[in-house]
């Protein structure tokens, strides 16, 4: 397969990143929103400048929300589920660059979530109040690189990447939540070892200051690109030098 045939094949992999990944998100986000909305226009909620915090505090809850099912949901056996289902033996029959497909992939799948993220921020917006939706977008747009980079390392080393991934981070949210405690019952070899694992808590802050409508933190936001470039880079090293048929 050559180059221009793999970027044309694009818009089937978008296609079907549409129909069998981003559907849960979109609607649950989607369904959600549309209830908050019609219960607090019921009752007046939206109305004044109480409506209008309401409207904005729901816009950061529901954008959280859809950022971090979304993530989970367009990273999770994005590899695994070639091996699984023997999809790979077909795709890969002809002569085609293991890792151009997958970082084709890759880039199809976040584009997507970031434009299906505008969609919603937009629609949320158009029925209450101006909302960040930019924020909203770029958010969406770095927890992806984060997200989807260590998932996708975790996709190509094993079949039970869905599981590993959900250890991960909750491993880490209680690792960091026991390391932040005054009298931390941690041991301090492994309150070091917390340095090496995701920034979550960076992503996080991050998050909330892009839906407030404030500037990026730029040390945060480095440190979090270059943690998940570096884990997507792994990946496809590994992609490489290892077999996909297992």
């Amino acid at each position: 397969m050559t180059r221009g045939r793999l970027r044309a094949y694009a818009r089937y992999q978008l296609v079907d990143f549409l129909l069998q990944r981003a559907t849960l998100p979109t609607i649950a986000i989607a369904a959600f929103g549309a209830m908050t909305w019609y219960a607090a226009g019921a009752s007046a909620g939206l109305a004044g400048e109480q409506g209008e915090a309401f409207a904005e505090v729901q816009f950061r809850t529901l954008g959280s929300l859809f950022v971090a099912l979304a993530g989970f949901v367009g990273i999770g056996r994005i590899v695994s589920d070639d091996r699984a289902t023997g999809t790979v033996r077909f795709l890969f029959s002809k002569p085609v660059s293991l890792t151009a497909y997958y970082v084709q992939q890759w880039i199809v799948n976040g584009v997507a979530l970031v434009a299906i993220a505008g969609i919603l921020g937009t629609a949320w917006q158009a029925a209450t109040v101006p909302q960040h939706v930019g924020g909203l977008m770029t958010t969406m747009a770095m927890a992806w690189v984060m997200l989807g980079g260590v998932g996708f390392l975790i996709s190509v080393l094993t079949n039970a990447d869905l599981l590993a991934i959900a250890g991960v981070y909750l491993g880490t949210a209680l690792l960091r939540g026991l390391c932040d405690l005054p009298a931390s019952p941690l041991p301090a070899w492994l309150r070091q070892a917390t340095r090496v694992l995701p920034p979550t808590q960076k992503l996080d802050f991050v998050r909330d200051q892009l839906l407030a409508g404030a500037g990026i933190p730029w040390t945060h936001a480095v440190h979090v690109l270059l943690y998940g470039a570096g884990a997507f880079l792994l990946g496809l090293v590994v992609l490489r030098r290892t077999s996909l048929v297992r």
